[in-house]
C-alpha cells in the first residue's frame, strides 16, 4: 500500500487540522442518555487548502490522488503545525542495546531532520521507518552505556487517506487553480 508516499502540496494558510472521536449515544425515553466512546484515542483529520497551483503541481497532485484511488489507498503527511517530537525520552541504554523504538511512526529520516542524545549529549544516529511493522527506529552506531537516558527531536508524519474519493480543482486564472480537499488520519 501506500508507506513512504508523502503528499505532494503543503498546505496554505487558514489551514484547518482538527481532531475527530467516535461515541454512540442511545437517548431514552426519560431524556436520559447513555454514551459509550467506540475508540480509545481520537484521528485527526485535515482540511488542506491550496491556493494559485501551477498545472504541472495540480497534474503531480492528481496524479497522486489516482494512484491512491482516492480514499483507498494511505500515504503521508507533514502537518506543518504538528511534526515535531521535542526531547522524547526513547529509552535507557543497556550498554548493548543499538537500536530504539520511537513513539511515533514514520519519521521523516533525513538529515538535519532529528537530533539524538544520550544523557543529553548529542550522539551520531540513523532513523528508518519499519515499513512492515509500522515503526520508526533509532539505531545507534555505538550502544549507549547502561543507564544512560536516550531522548531525541525529530520530525514525523501522520498517516492519512483522502476522506473522499473526489478531487475538485478550480481554475481561477490562466494556469493557476485553487484546490482544497480534507484528509483522514488512519489506525494501521
Amino acid at each position: 500500500m501506500g508507506a513512504g508516499d508523502v503528499f505532494p502540496l503543503t498546505p496554505d494558510f487558514v489551514y484547518e487540522p482538527g481532531d475527530r472521536f467516535r461515541t454512540l449515544v442511545s437517548e431514552f425515553e426519560s431524556g436520559k442518555e447513555q454514551r459509550r466512546a467506540l475508540w480509545s484515542a481520537g484521528l485527526a483529520q485535515f482540511l488542506v487548502r491550496k491556493r494559485f497551483v501551477s498545472s504541472a503541481d495540480i497534474a503531480a497532485l492528481r496524479a497522486f490522488f489516482k494512484a491512491r484511488k482516492g480514499a483507498y489507498d494511505y500515504f503521508w503527511f507533514d502537518d506543518p503545525s504538528d511534526d515535531q517530537a521535542t526531547n522524547e525520552a526513547i529509552g535507557m541504554g543497556t550498554g548493548a542495546q543499538t537500536v530504539f523504538t520511537l513513539a511515533r511512526y514514520p519519521v521523516q529520516a533525513a538529515a538535519g531532520a532529528f537530533t539524538m542524545r544520550v544523557n543529553g549529549t548529542p550522539v551520531s544516529a540513523a532513523l528508518s521507518n519499519d515499513n512492515v511493522n509500522l515503526q520508526a527506529k533509532v539505531t545507534f552506531a555505538v550502544a549507549p552505556a547502561s543507564g544512560a537516558a536516550v531522548a531525541g527531536d525529530y520530525k514525523f508524519y501522520y498517516v492519512v487517506r483522502f476522506t473522499d474519493d473526489l478531487l475538485v480543482r478550480q481554475l481561477t486564472s490562466f494556469n493557476l487553480h485553487d484546490v482544497e480537499t480534507k484528509l483522514q488520519e488512519v489506525r494501521l
